[in-house]
């Protein structure tokens, strides 16, 4: 799949880098993404009663404001292409808001249309959110729950990982995905190329597979950001501002 193989090959997160906490951010974020998944179905003794692979597209945009202090709030929504279960061009609201501390940082959301699938194969619940431990601009570890833009090949229902900083222009968060519509926990890649002090690169990747059945999944992205600053950054900020990506 030629969209995941870019996002493996380009380091490319939806978690946005660290700015000053006494400032304020906008952004705007769009996304298109692809994957597969295994559609299986077991018999009362967990045997393999039958097997398919499913395909399908996804799109995403997101936009949010985070207040001078720890405060976000914002938008995100998902329009399924191809996702079996759900109309053709189902749209997936989830406005949500969040408290980025410094060390902890946690997020609540509504997820439309979660409920209301024409099967189970991507039965979900409505309530998106995450839970942070550490500095976004360092190592963290953080949970998260219907909250990827695209959704689906964003990164799906749940994921759980590490996120740190390898460069200076370069962002990255590895764990591991699980739940609908895939059938087994997977690999999951995400990272952000800061190309300028407005604008990011976005990607992911995820990688599994489940009775010989691939569950890859990819997407890429674009975000924009406007800050507005009020007082320096402190070196110690839970929003941290980019570093620069050319010695002065």
């Amino acid at each position: 799949m030629s969209i995941l193989s870019m996002a493996v090959l380009t380091p490319l997160a939806v978690d946005m880098p660290g700015t000053n906490e006494d400032s304020s951010v906008t952004s705007v974020m769009i996304a298109a993404g692809a994957g597969s998944y295994a559609e299986v179905s077991r018999g009362c003794h967990g045997e393999v009663l039958s097997k398919e692979q499913r395909r399908y597209r996804d799109l995403g945009f997101a936009a949010s404001h985070g207040f001078e202090g720890p405060l976000e709030v914002g938008v995100r929504a998902s329009l399924l292409r191809r996702m079996p279960g759900y109309e053709d061009g189902t749209v997936m609201w989830n406005p949500n808001v969040a408290v980025e501390g410094r060390h902890v940082g946690f997020g609540l959301g509504y997820v439309s249309n979660a409920d209301q699938p024409l099967s189970d194969e991507f039965d979900i619940w409505p309530v998106s959110g995450h839970l942070r431990f550490g500095t976004l601009s360092g190592l963290h570890f953080s949970v998260h729950a219907l909250e990827d833009v695209p959704l689906v090949s964003g990164g799906g229902t749940v994921r759980s990982g590490i996120g740190f900083r390898p460069s200076r222009a370069v962002d990255a968060w590895v764990g591991m995905g699980y739940g609908p519509p895939y059938d087994k926990p997977g690999f999951q890649l995400k990272s952000t190329v800061h190309l300028n002090s407005m604008l990011d690169l976005n990607g992911s990747a995820r990688l599994g597979s489940s009775e010989g059945q691939s569950e890859n999944a990819g997407s890429l992205g674009l975000t924009v950001r406007l800050t507005r600053d009020r007082k320096p950054a402190s070196p110690d900020s839970s929003r941290a501002p980019v570093p620069p990506l050319i010695d002065e």
